[in-house]
């Protein structure tokens, strides 16, 4: 499964809608809206697999962060509101990743 979190846009020479169909053609295809983008996408996405509830989200509304520990909050606040249990995002094109609770 792909997960793309958002600006689809970019400066390449493929449309959106390109690079989302040859994403597509590798593997099933879950595409949120980014600061960047059009009305296209969705702005969220909620789904289940193996067990654990995504949410994927571009997170440009959160990702400003002062504080690793505050980041960290939003972030557990954001998956209690959606009975998440990993959240996806792209904002920042940064790798992070913690846990809570195991």
């Amino acid at each position: 499964h792909v997960l793309h979190a958002g600006d689809v846009a970019g400066r390449g020479p493929l449309r959106p809608e390109q690079i989302i169909t040859k994403l597509q053609s590798i593997a099933p295809t879950t595409v949120v809206r980014g600061n960047t983008d059009d009305q296209t996408f969705p702005a969220r996405v909620c789904f289940n697999c193996g067990g654990r509830n995504f949410i994927v989200e571009h997170g440009h509304h959160f990702q400003a962060r002062p504080q690793p520990s505050r980041h960290n909050q939003d972030i557990i606040k954001r998956l209690k509101a959606n009975h998440g249990d990993i959240l996806v995002t792209g904002h920042s094109h940064m790798a992070e990743f913690f846990f809570e609770n195991g």
